[in-house]
């Protein structure tokens, strides 16, 4: 798809992505200023103008949103007895994202597919999660 300023509208605030990143910083934000102009943010802090029309020059290329479902994703890894923190960062210029402190009934490989299914971003805190593993492991032979 391309992105032009009718299709923009709809999706001010929300994030976009490509399967395969070919030209520029993606994922995108799109954004809206004060004088009601929408532009796009890549991850550098490039700002730039939507067109009116998806033929001109300058238009992105997008294959999907990224939808951004922390919450789902966090109360899964919760069910699974996974230590887990959702963080919110209140500026563009980090991503919402996951901490995990310990793995629970989960793999790193299932936590990471997990991940990847739903576009999101994760933090391991490897301190925490050695310790975690390792009490598992002495409990389970006493």
């Amino acid at each position: 798809m391309k992105l032009h300023i009718d299709k923009a509208k709809e999706l001010v605030g929300q994030r976009i992505d490509c399967y395969k990143r070919m030209f520029g910083n993606y994922p995108l934000i799109i954004k809206q200023r004060e004088d009601g102009t929408i532009y796009t943010k890549d991850t550098h802090g490039v700002c730039c103008d939507v067109p009116e029309r998806e033929d001109d020059f300058n238009c992105y290329h997008f294959d999907f949103i990224v939808s951004q479902k922390i919450d789902e994703v966090v109360a899964y890894y919760k069910s699974e007895n996974v230590s887990c923190k959702k963080c919110i960062s209140d500026t563009d210029d980090y991503e919402d994202h996951i901490a995990i402190f310990s793995y629970g009934n989960l793999t790193r490989e299932r936590i990471m597919e997990k991940i990847k299914e739903n576009n999101l971003c994760v933090m391991f805190f490897e301190g925490s999660i050695r310790e975690e593993e390792y009490k598992k492991a002495h409990s389970e032979l006493n």
